[in-house]
């Protein structure tokens, strides 16, 4: 992605879940239309708790706080293995 003149698409991309688990994340959020509150499991066993994720795979929210980039998770998005409705 060019990232040229647009800030905050770059930001965003880095909070975004990785590309196998996109279509399960845009399936869940057909569902309500809105993003969905979701649980997330990491490689390392880890279950990351009420986060927010949006219908093109972006991780909007987490725990009532809005993400804007990546430095605002504990954890790499590339280590997320699984997506789950609560």
């Amino acid at each position: 992605m060019d990232c040229a003149g647009s800030i905050w698409k770059c930001t965003k991309m880095k909070t975004r879940i990785p590309d196998n688990l996109l279509a399960k994340a845009s399936q869940l959020c057909k569902l309500s239309c809105r993003p969905v509150r979701v649980k997330l499991v990491l490689k390392d066993g880890r279950t990351i708790y009420d986060m927010f994720v949006d219908e093109t795979g972006e991780i909007v929210m987490t725990s009532g706080k809005l993400v804007f980039g990546e430095r605002d998770l504990r954890f790499r998005p590339s280590n997320i293995v699984d997506v789950v409705t609560y």
